[in-house]
């Protein structure tokens, strides 16, 4: 399950090159310059959105984000709307067919996109709130086992430790 973010990310990523080699390529001669400006900042956000997927992806393995499969969801409802409506609007432009249907979802895809950066910031905070309530004796033992990496052995650390932090290494060491 988890897994599925980074496939999502994988996709994504993959579509965005692709989509952009196509629009730099393929519709260059084919559709005005200003349908392809837009093309081109359907291609820049669908890219920007699918690397915070990836990064959402990874810091909700690690933690650091609640919901993050739902989050990325979102950004990926957001994609398709906004991005690819702007690639719909390209494509029906090349091929003469009509975008009155289309166009009206650009605006709802940068909304869904605008909550998803909410969402991601909303859930992060909350994970804050929980990492702040980790025992400190967590956070000295992580802290000594670094150390203990850089020294030759373990009572060096359990030293370094006591003169650093005196009353706490004492209440917790127990």
């Amino acid at each position: 399950m988890k897994s599925n973010g980074l496939k999502m990310f994988a996709i994504f990523g993959m579509l965005a090159v692709a989509l952009g080699a196509f629009g730099a390529h393929g519709l260059k001669s084919k559709v005005p310059e200003s349908i392809l400006e837009a093309y081109k900042t359907g291609v820049l956000y669908h890219s920007i959105h699918t690397l915070v997927i990836g990064i959402i992806a990874i810091a909700g393995q690690l933690g650091y984000i609640q919901k993050s499969h739902r989050i990325i969801n979102v950004f990926a409802l957001g994609i398709i709307l906004f991005s690819g409506s702007l690639y719909g609007i390209a494509f029906a432009n090349a091929f003469q067919m009509s975008t009155s249907i289309i166009g009206p979802i650009t605006p709802i895809g940068g909304i869904v996109l605008i909550l998803a950066w909410v969402f991601t910031f909303l859930n992060v905070k909350k994970v804050n709130k929980v990492r702040d309530k980790i025992n400190f004796k967590s956070k000295l033992w992580l802290f000594g086992n670094r150390l203990y990496k850089y020294s030759s052995t373990r009572e060096r650390c359990e030293v370094f430790l006591r003169l650093q932090t005196p009353d706490i290494y004492e209440k917790h060491s127990h």
